[in-house]
């Protein structure tokens, strides 16, 4: 849900690398295996080629956040938010319940032990990201200035 995001290829697409150390003793057996992930696709959150889609999780929380939440973070509808409309596109082909899908990611993290209160400040952290997207900013006269035009946003961010 991190990582992963809808391209023209593939519904599901990593958009990150994995590197994979598997570890044998002298003798030849396998003891331990790692995964580093790295170089996670950053332009995504701003930008999608057209057909494209943002990284998953943002979708799950717009649609499987309860009333609660969606108050909480102040949460508006999908075709509301700037970074999630640069592609032209928000259905993934074939369907897929993103409700569902949120409740599946609250339990996987609640099963790595997450406590409600850190999976609340991730659910923000992410809800902030998508508010930021919608800053605006006009000019003030007289200079190179400008200043945010749309102040509600900003306060929401900040709270």
């Amino acid at each position: 849900a991190f990582g992963n995001a809808k391209t023209i290829a593939n519904n599901n697409s990593s958009r990150f690398g994995k590197f994979i150390l598997v570890k044998f003793k002298e003798n030849g057996a396998y003891f331990g295996a790692s995964i580093e992930k790295y170089l996670l696709e950053k332009s995504r959150i701003i930008s999608q080629a057209p057909g494209e889609r943002n990284y998953h999780v943002f979708y799950y929380l717009l649609s499987g956040a309860d009333t609660n939440l969606k108050t909480k973070l102040h949460l508006l509808s999908l075709d509301e938010y700037r970074y999630l409309q640069s592609s032209g596109t928000n259905e993934l082909e074939g369907g897929g319940d993103e409700a569902a899908e949120f409740h599946r990611l609250k339990e996987s993290l609640r099963m790595l032990k997450f406590t409600g209160e850190i999976q609340d400040s991730m659910f923000t952290v992410l809800s902030a990201i998508l508010h930021i997207g919608n800053i605006k900013f006009e000019k003030i006269s007289g200079g190179e200035k400008v200043q945010v035009s749309n102040l509600k946003t900003a306060q929401v961010i900040s709270t």
